[in-house]
């Protein structure tokens, strides 16, 4: 994977453009392929779900996620 960085909730993070990077939630584990692309002078986004590295996260942190039941 690339480089971990950490961030403060609302901080902003500056791609420069054509970059692909992976994004992971602290929360979860659950990552992302973020491909960015700057075209008329707007930031386009594309995310990917990474199944493989999610997995792998979530196993070395000892995440366990479970769905509640649904109370109607």
């Amino acid at each position: 994977m690339s480089e971990q960085i950490s961030i403060v909730s609302g901080e902003p993070i500056i791609y420069e453009d054509r970059v692909v990077t992976t994004l992971e939630c602290c929360d979860c584990g659950l990552v992302h392929l973020v491909q960015v692309k700057i075209k008329n002078n707007k930031a386009i986004l594309r995310f990917y779900k990474n199944d493989y590295e999610t997995d792998k996260i979530r196993k070395e942190e000892k995440i366990v996620l479970y769905r509640r039941d649904k109370t109607t």
